[in-house]
């Protein structure tokens, strides 16, 4: 029995092992393994030529979109009305604009109701497209609301791509002692100063005074220069701020027979405080007064909204524009600011442009610590502001 099933297995075995191919059936060139990479090959390039599949509109010229590179109808929305500063600054930038853009013609300009900017920013921010074609003015103004908190901003400046930054000088100037005496250490000290509102761009002054150790009384309804001037002359107010270039030197001597003096200069990107030693910036009368700088985070935020009141005006592109269309905008903006430089040098406001324009753009944002001790420390006074 056991040869028996040997014998059965190597049948078997026999049987496996036998070949199968049939003689007379000739032999493919192909192997099993490349007929199945030719079927898989087969495959793919079906959905890559299949007209309306996916791959197929990818690849299809003109269907993916691409970052276009020529301005055709420039535009500037100005951050104010026909009399507001920001629209003087487009008018003025539309002509060198135009032709540095190589555009058929000088760019559209656009103004809007309000004179610090909010409501034209809203719109930038919210309704234009980032095709590169339209670009904003926007005074320091809005900025200054937006640190504040003011409730009608709904925009970030800070995600806005800035091509062009005009700073000014700007001085505060006033009656007010600010030794630390006995006398003054024990009693209240209400110092009067001129705001157009609040919250506006005389804000770094109220927050300067706080600093120093007085307390301030925002008095509205200054919203010129020369009104804050004939105020304080007439004893209405103690404090002012002004830019430089609005008072002249007649004024000065006449505020000083008067009592008044140029406290401080607000800080700005060019530091130009630095080289007058008679006017300090804020930092370095603080360090006079009491020997020491003053604390963080809220100088940090002072010096956010100095830099902010500071700026005349800034020339800035939505988010997410194309890269081409920034350079084409930055070397159109470098052109037109060798125009402009005479003008505002006569104005006292330094341009700054490149990397200089976006270091300077970016002093008006500062971190978010003093932001908020920025915001905490104006809940805090908004009280007592109100009823005066």
């Amino acid at each position: 029995m056991w040869s028996l099933a040997r014998k059965g297995a190597a049948c078997c075995l026999l049987i496996v092992i036998m070949p199968t191919e049939i003689p007379d059936r000739p032999r493919s060139p192909f192997s099993r393994r490349s007929l199945l990479g030719l079927a898989i090959g087969g495959t793919a390039a079906g959905l890559v030529s299949r007209p309306g599949s996916v791959w197929a509109r990818d690849r299809q010229p003109g269907i993916m979109p691409q970052a276009s590179t020529s301005i055709s109808a420039p535009a500037i929305i100005a951050g104010g009305g026909r009399g507001s500063l920001a629209a003087q600054w487009a008018e003025a930038m539309s002509g060198p604009l135009g032709q540095a853009l190589n555009a058929q013609q000088a760019p559209d300009v656009t103004t809007s109701s309000g004179r610090d900017g909010v409501t034209a920013a809203n719109l930038f921010d919210a309704t234009i497209s980032p095709d590169g074609n339209t670009a904003l003015v926007v005074p320091g103004t809005a900025m200054l609301a937006s640190l504040a908190g003011d409730m009608r901003v709904h925009f970030d400046y800070s995600r806005w791509i800035p091509l062009l930054v005009g700073q000014s000088r700007t001085l505060v100037i006033g009656r007010v002692d600010l030794h630390r005496t006995l006398r003054n250490l024990l009693r209240d000290r209400p110092v009067r100063v001129a705001v157009s509102s609040a919250t506006g761009i005389e804000l770094p002054t109220l927050l300067a005074m706080t600093l120093l150790g007085v307390r301030p009384i925002p008095v509205s309804g200054f919203a010129t220069p020369q009104s804050a001037i004939e105020a304080l002359s007439t004893n209405a107010v103690d404090v002012i701020q002004v830019p430089s270039a609005a008072v002249s030197d007649a004024q000065l001597a006449q505020i000083t027979r008067a009592g008044g003096a140029v406290l401080f200069s607000l800080e700005n990107s060019a530091n130009t405080a630095a080289a007058d030693t008679t006017t300090p910036d804020f930092p370095n009368f603080y360090a006079q007064l009491h020997k020491r700088p003053a604390n963080k985070p809220l100088v940090d935020g002072l010096r956010a909204i100095s830099i902010a009141a500071s700026t005349n005006a800034a020339l800035v592109l939505p988010m997410l524009t194309a890269p081409g269309m920034i350079a084409e905008w930055r070397y159109a903006t470098n052109a037109a600011s060798t125009v402009l430089t005479a003008d505002a040098t006569r104005s006292a406001i330094t341009l700054f442009t490149g990397s200089d324009c976006t270091r300077a753009y970016a002093d008006t944002n500062p971190d978010l610590t003093a932001q908020l001790a920025l915001k905490r420390w104006i809940a805090l006074r908004q009280a007592d502001w109100r009823v005066g």
